[in-house]
Parts: structure tokens; C-alpha cells; sequence
């Protein structure tokens, strides 16, 4: 697909611009919140939850599609391409349909986490493939798709615990032990994903991270700026949010944890723009 024919805006598909960039975020909102749909049991937190979840991806990609088609012709684009890129949204609309109260035991509990999972994982991967950020004849692709995929879920797994928080509201007799089950996963994503940089780093990217910084004091600011937000903001409202829960004082730990979503979201648009850009991970 050319820029030049007129049917496509040529900010579209390239890695550094802000439509691109606002597409792969809010891709990685729907990707991530997956995997922790039924993370706690319905028979906990009512069937109010799982749904809560399900419309913040399906508003997510609903965004996307926006963002995406309003930037194309769509009288010139076949229809098959209407047809593929609903179905993330289908699934999501299926899923709300099917979780109702008690049905979280048996196979459903995890296929249907699994299956959105992997449905939208394809669709940002083809995304960022088109964007250019992942080669098919880039002998590391593998091991860049791993490292992205961590530092979404670093997002994925805020934004649980803040919407599980959240939720004490509704059902105030939930014990805290099923946030302090969520607080545990951050912790193990985060030193996963800190094992994950300091390998890319010293194997792979220690020049490409020293060049970027040598382009421009900004990128030496934007750069450290983003970690500080991403990782040590990140790290220490982790610690304080599970001293709170610990303490069972569910409210103040809920407001950590909102603070800390907007820390990550700061820490992963700068990184997104700096690995799709430069290859650069922090």
C-alpha cells in the first residue's frame, strides 16, 4: 500500500507518528486486560467485573478502529478487510454475551481468556509488522515480540489492580488477598521484564541505546525520563500499594495504584516510541 495513492494517510503505518503510536497503546490496553478476565472468580466479584473488564477492550478497540479507518478511504477498501478487522470486536461482544453469574468453572474459565488473548496479540503484531518495527527477516524478531510483550503486561497488570481496587466499592467484603494475588504478578512481570532489558542491553542494544542518547540531550531526558516513570515510579508505588492492601486499607492502596497506571502509561508510550523508532528498550 503506497502513501501516494490517496487512499491511505501516510502517518498511518509508520513508527513514530502519533496516530500509530495512540493505535499500538490502545492495542496493548486490549491485549493485556485478557489474560486476567477471570483471574478472580465471578462467584467473588459478581459478573458486574469480568463485564467491567470487557468493555474497557471493547472500547479500546473500538478506538483503534476508529483511529485506523478514519484515516483511510473506506469506500476504496474491499470488504473482506471490514470483515477481519471486526472480528477482535465480535469476540469481545461474544465473550460479554456468554460470562454470566457461576460461570467460571470448567474449560470456559481459561479458553476464553486465551482466545481473546491470542486473537488481538495477532492483530498488534500485524500491526507493528506493518509499521515496520517487526521483520520477518530480522533474525531477533522473536526475542523483540517477547520484550514488547512484557512491557505490555507491565500496563495490563496496573490496570487490573486499579480497576480491582476500584471495585472494593461495589463488593466491600472482598477480602484483600485477591489484590495481594494481583500486587505478586506485577512484581514477578516487572523482574521478568528488568531480566528481559538488562540481557537486550548488554547483548544487543548497548550501542543502539548510547547512539540514541548521543542524537540529542532530549533523548537523553526523554529517555530517563521514561524509565524513572516507568520503572522506579513504578517499583516504589508497587511497594506502598501492597503495604496497603497488606494493611487492609483497600482505598488508599486503589489511589496507588491509579497513580501508578498513569506512571506506566507515561513510562510506555515514551519506551513504544523509542524501541518502534530507534530500537531502543527501556
Amino acid at each position: 500500500m503506497e502513501s501516494n495513492s490517496g487512499i491511505i494517510n501516510p502517518t498511518l503505518f509508520t513508527s513514530d507518528s502519533l496516530i500509530s503510536m495512540s493505535i499500538v497503546f490502545f492495542l496493548q490496553v486490549a491485549t493485556t486486560l485478557w489474560p486476567f478476565l477471570y483471574f478472580t472468580s465471578i462467584q467473588v466479584t459478581g459478573v458486574g467485573f469480568p463485564r467491567l473488564l470487557l468493555q474497557i477492550i471493547g472500547a479500546s478497540y473500538a478506538v483503534v478502529l476508529v483511529l485506523v479507518f478514519s484515516s483511510i478511504e473506506w469506500k476504496l477498501i474491499d470488504f473482506t478487510v471490514w470483515y477481519v478487522a471486526v472480528l477482535p470486536l465480535l469476540y469481545t461482544l461474544y465473550v460479554y454475551w456468554r460470562t454470566k453469574e457461576g460461570d467460571d468453572h470448567g474449560r470456559s474459565r481459561w479458553l476464553r481468556p486465551i482466545g481473546g488473548f491470542l486473537l488481538f496479540q495477532v492483530f498488534l503484531k500485524m500491526y507493528l509488522t506493518l509499521c515496520g518495527v517487526f521483520s520477518p527477516l530480522d533474525s531477533m524478531v522473536k526475542l523483540k515480540e517477547v520484550m514488547f510483550l512484557g512491557s505490555s503486561m507491565i500496563f495490563g497488570v496496573a490496570l487490573y489492580a486499579m480497576c480491582l481496587g476500584h471495585y472494593y466499592l461495589v463488593v466491600p467484603n472482598l477480602s484483600p488477598k485477591y489484590l495481594l494475588k494481583v500486587t505478586k504478578w506485577l512484581w514477578f512481570i516487572l523482574v521478568l521484564r528488568l531480566v528481559i532489558c538488562v540481557v537486550w542491553y548488554f547483548g544487543f542494544s548497548e550501542n543502539a541505546l548510547m547512539e540514541t542518547i548521543k542524537l540529542d540531550i532530549f533523548h537523553g531526558i526523554m529517555i530517563s525520563m521514561g524509565s524513572i516513570w516507568g520503572w522506579i515510579g513504578t517499583i516504589v508505588l508497587a511497594y506502598f500499594g501492597q503495604k496497603l492492601t497488606k494493611m487492609n486499607s483497600i482505598q488508599s492502596a486503589t489511589g496507588i495504584y491509579y497513580i501508578m497506571v498513569f506512571f506506566v502509561i507515561v513510562g510506555i508510550m515514551l519506551s513504544n516510541y523509542y524501541f518502534c523508532k530507534y530500537k531502543v528498550l527501556f
